[in-house]
């Protein structure tokens, strides 16, 4: 089946869906709608503890979060040493963006917190608690891309 982009609003059935969950349930012809989202962390490591960190968030903590249901992708980030204007030192030093595609953020939420802090979402003491954010975003566009654009492009 060929991916659509992910800003579009989905209604491929890719969940098991029961009369009885509570759920949005299957139309005629077994679709349902999936809200697509992406979450934004922010996070700063331990400064003592930064190649701990990374090693455990690339390793461990990306795949056990897209391993609950809902997360079909995640991907880390470092800020850049260009910024487009700020001071970079203010910033957030890490990002981690992961796309979500459910028919009950809620509940997916809910799965995320219960699992963390177990074996199924290992914490690490290499992050810094008191320096962390997460953002919910839903597409409010969709996406473009810059070989779709019908108008020439300026050099730069």
């Amino acid at each position: 089946m060929a991916r659509r982009p992910c800003s579009e609003k989905r209604s491929e059935l890719r969940i098991a869906v029961t009369a009885h969950d509570g759920r949005a349930q299957p139309d005629i012809f077994g679709a349902v709608d999936l809200e697509h989202l992406v979450a934004l962390h922010h996070m700063h490591s331990d400064p003592a503890a930064e190649a701990e960190f990374n090693e455990w968030y690339n390793t461990h903590h990306v795949s056990d979060v897209i391993n609950v249901p809902g997360f079909v992708s995640g991907q880390r980030f470092k800020l850049s040493d260009s910024q487009f204007g700020g001071e970079a030192s203010k910033a957030y030093k890490y990002l981690a963006v992961y796309e979500i595609e459910t028919d009950d953020i809620a509940a997916t939420i809910k799965e995320l917190r219960a699992r963390g802090g177990t074996a199924d979402i290992t914490p690490t003491d290499a992050i810094d608690g008191k320096r962390v954010a997460t953002y919910m975003f839903t597409p409010i566009g969709e996406k473009v891309m810059a070989k779709d654009v019908k108008r020439p492009r300026r050099a730069a």
